[in-house]
């Protein structure tokens, strides 16, 4: 009897942890329409959740022939940048910079969201029937913005336009 319960249980956390890896796939056009903030929060908590679904099953990844281009992508921004940490400032001077070489390692967060979207995906953990509908639902919404704005000269929430 409590074998059985502890097995519910196990099965409504895999449950409950789809519904949230979908509601935070979901969110991904709220989150390109509401800033910056929300798309790096939104996709850090897409692959948490993603690598707390797909645990072991992470190690076992083998790309095909176009997932190993883009991974080879990755990794000639990254060289590429590392080759360009020294640049000469105005006054001929060499100066070292680690800007672009700390953006470049952070990039790697869009490679860890391909594999985990693509994971999850092969593994049928994510609906895309709800994602197409928040998409487009968020994609009217911002276009009757627009000629709203355009026609009104200020958007749905008051503020006026600085182009007309």
């Amino acid at each position: 009897m409590i074998l059985k319960k502890s097995l519910t249980q196990i099965k409504n956390i895999k449950f409950d942890l789809i519904f949230f890896i979908n509601l935070s796939f979901c969110m991904l056009p709220l989150a390109y329409i509401l800033g910056n903030l929300l798309i790096n929060l939104n996709s850090l908590i897409l692959c948490c959740l993603g690598i707390l679904y797909l645990k072991n099953k992470l190690f076992y990844f083998k790309p095909d022939f176009l997932f190993k281009i883009i991974i080879l992508f990755f990794f000639l921004v990254f060289f590429s940048t590392s080759i360009n940490i020294k640049s000469i400032n105005s006054e001929g001077f060499e100066i070292i910079s680690y800007d672009n070489f700390v953006k470049s390692i952070t990039f790697f967060r869009h490679l860890i969201l391909l594999i985990i979207i693509y994971l999850l995906n092969s593994y049928n953990a994510i609906n895309f029937k709800y994602f197409f509908y928040t998409a487009a639902f968020f994609s009217i919404i911002v276009s009757l913005d627009v000629i709203h704005q355009y026609i009104f000269g200020y958007d749905i929430l008051g503020m006026e336009s600085n182009y007309l």
